[in-house]
């Protein structure tokens, strides 16, 4: 929320630190910036990935290994070349929380993308757990909700918050984001050992839920299968 009230600009992404742009996503932004700001309110998907850490286990011997050429893909041609040849690619986490990222179906966007000339709308979300990364309108956006801290459905508290405002979503063309591999934080490791902390967030997350459906219409993005 301190982020978001210092930002200057009209639009800014929501994206995690440890995650490196493609060559030309800000220029891709900025090239649908008209179509956005007819659209206030949507929210612009950006595809994510990420790539194996190919052993690294420390954030020197991580650091290394990105100095390799090609090691991070730049543009869509050296992603397709790591997912489909070197198979050192895949979908962000997609090993270990397949919702988090499949509604923006990524097979279809690989394929076809390129040929879009605006970002394509998404008529649904395959799960209640999609989390994507994405540009927003800063004077339309809510805060997000302070209860949630740390890991634990903070970014999927803010994307339902945005489905109750009205919000729709629609996917960027040919530019994405994908992780860089690092060790996990002390963080992350504390988070997965505690099952009392998932408890916890997963009964204030239904309480949120809660909340929103009683202040406003039902979402215009549905949860596909939902009514």
């Amino acid at each position: 929320n301190i982020a978001i009230n210092l930002v200057k600009t009209s639009h800014f992404l929501i994206a995690d630190i440890d995650f490196w742009p493609s060559n030309n996503l800000y220029n891709e932004i900025l090239k649908h910036s008209l179509w956005h700001l007819k659209n206030p309110l949507y929210g612009m998907i950006i595809p994510a990935f990420q790539r194996d850490s190919d052993g690294c286990r420390t954030i020197e011997t991580c650091h290394f290994q990105s100095k390799r050429n090609n090691f991070i893909p730049n543009d869509l041609n050296s992603l397709k070349q790591c997912i489909f040849n070197d198979k050192k690619c895949i979908v962000f986490q997609s090993d270990n929380s397949l919702d988090s990222h499949s509604s923006t179906n990524t097979a279809d966007w690989l394929k076809y993308s390129t040929k879009w000339l605006i970002p394509k709308e998404l008529k649904c979300f395959k799960s209640s757990r999609y989390e994507p990364y994405i540009v927003l309108p800063k004077n339309s956006v809510p805060k997000y909700d302070e209860r949630f801290v740390g890991y634990g459905k903070n970014k999927i508290e803010y994307i339902h918050h945005l489905r109750y405002r009205g919000f729709k979503f629609a996917i960027l063309p040919k530019e994405f984001l994908i992780h860089f591999p690092h060790p996990k934080s002390t963080s992350k490791l504390s988070w997965l050992s505690n099952s009392t902390k998932h408890k916890s967030v997963d009964k204030q997350f239904k309480l949120f839920i809660g909340e929103l459906s009683r202040t406003h219409k039902p979402p215009t993005t549905k949860i596909c299968g939902w009514n």
